[in-house]
């Protein structure tokens, strides 16, 4: 094997090996998403809604242990929508 072709499978071999490294190594904090007044949201059940972000900036919600990427809101309001025509 010439010598330039073996540097070269040597050199993309480590990147793949490097990327591959910080992909699987990776690991975002859980956030929280928030009320309009800062505090953490509760769903219907009490728990707290938590998203992650990817390597790639990606949000994502972890389901069943599946990623479900979706749009993440910066804030959720819970106070009740009242109708004033319902009377």
């Amino acid at each position: 094997m010439k010598k330039p072709n073996k540097i070269l499978i040597i050199v993309l071999v480590s990147c793949i090996a490097l990327f591959a490294v910080v992909f699987f190594l990776y690991d975002s904090p859980a956030k929280y998403v928030t009320k309009p007044d800062g505090s953490i949201y509760l769903d219907k059940n009490g728990e707290p809604r938590l998203y992650y972000t990817d390597l790639f900036g990606n949000k994502f919600y972890q389901d069943n242990g599946f990623r479900e990427y979706s749009a993440v809101p910066v804030w959720i309001d819970d106070t009740p929508v009242s109708n004033p025509d319902a009377n």
